[in-house]
């Protein structure tokens, strides 16, 4: 699917009502038919080319979410950094040679996203540099933030997803970008 619909993006269509729908290089609809990990740091064994080829030739799968807890045991937070950073990177690298998109999910999990903002500034920036030039990479920003207010001000949702973004964006890197909700 990468190449043959380019990097997505959101935009409005005709006949899809006032929301900006996800849309390909050629700003025709597109839907994802994904697979998510659990955490990546508990399950690596399946973040390989060879486990992403099967889903996508065997199942139909265009997309692949890897979910990274960030403070759960062995998360990017508490041990499980390096073990991580490798995955994503493998995963990252075989979704490309397969021509799949990659979802990188900042798996917070039923925490204030400020929590751990300074750490998840650092991993954003590390990956929106490293991968701003590919097609197929997703940032997901804060999974399952359920619990914490939209907006306050501050110390919120808005905010935290705002300036994640933003560093993002500061990159180069125009990937969509997953905001996650408070109440899943």
């Amino acid at each position: 699917p990468v190449g043959k619909h380019g990097r997505l993006h959101l935009a409005k269509v005709d006949g899809y009502g006032n929301a900006p729908v996800i849309v390909d290089q050629y700003g025709k609809p597109f839907q994802m038919r994904g697979a998510s990990t659990h955490g990546v740091q508990w399950f690596p064994e399946y973040i390989n080319k060879g486990a992403m080829q099967t889903l996508r030739d065997e199942w139909g799968v265009n997309l692949l979410r890897m979910a990274c807890y960030v403070t759960q045991y062995n998360g990017y937070t508490n041990g499980g950094q390096s073990l991580i950073d490798s995955k994503i990177v493998e995963g990252v690298q075989a979704a490309k040679e397969l021509g799949m998109y990659v979802i990188v999910d900042w798996h917070i999990h039923e925490e204030n996203p400020h929590t751990t903002k300074t750490v998840a500034e650092q991993f954003f920036k590390k990956y929106a540099t490293l991968y701003k030039d590919y097609d197929n990479v997703i940032f997901e920003i804060c999974n399952e933030p359920t619990g914490v207010q939209w907006y306050t001000g501050g110390n919120d949702l808005y905010s935290y997803c705002k300036d994640i973004a933003g560093i993002i964006r500061d990159c180069g890197s125009k990937a969509l970008i997953v905001c996650g909700t408070n109440n899943w």
